[in-house]
């Protein structure tokens, strides 16, 4: 698995919120060298910690995250919250499957989440802040728009 390298791409050009994804996409790419380089730790407290620094700041992030919305009244913030309340309740899940001898951070649960990252930075967070930015400042994340099966706008 490949880590994630922060570029333009990502930017919601929103500062607080970048350098919180800037982080996270630290914390996976440590998970990520763990996982596919790291030594074998017979009892898994590394990869128990890296999970619990994931799940400990997903639920930073998304507190933040959710207040910000909040704040800027994002029509679309009880479907925002949802998103993230599956991931927060994938990463607790694979921690106590771990910590119970259940489970291994491994690679299917790693693209998992780098999926996961990839597509709710890039789709679903690009969405909250093309509708709250203004219009110049929504230009610069998503120069044109399309629209998805459902009616959605997609940022192409």
């Amino acid at each position: 698995m490949s880590e994630i390298k922060w570029d333009d791409s990502f930017s919601l050009h929103i500062e607080a919120i970048d350098q919180q994804h800037k982080k996270w996409l630290d914390i996976y790419n440590a998970m990520n060298k763990l996982t596919t380089v790291g030594e074998q730790d017979p009892n898994m407290q590394s990869q128990m910690d890296i999970l619990q620094a994931m799940l400990d700041y997903s639920r930073f992030h998304f507190d933040y995250e959710e207040k910000y919305l909040h704040q800027h009244g994002y029509a679309e913030l009880v479907q925002h919250s949802k998103l993230h309340k599956e991931f927060e309740y994938l990463i607790y899940q694979s921690y106590v499957a771990l910590k119970e001898g259940e489970g291994v951070l491994n690679l299917k649960l790693l693209g998992i989440i780098k999926g996961w990252l990839l597509n709710h930075i890039l789709i679903e967070d690009k969405k909250y802040a093309h509708a709250i930015l203004s219009p110049y400042d929504a230009k610069k994340i998503c120069p044109k728009k399309t629209l998805d099966s459902g009616g959605n706008h997609l940022c192409t």
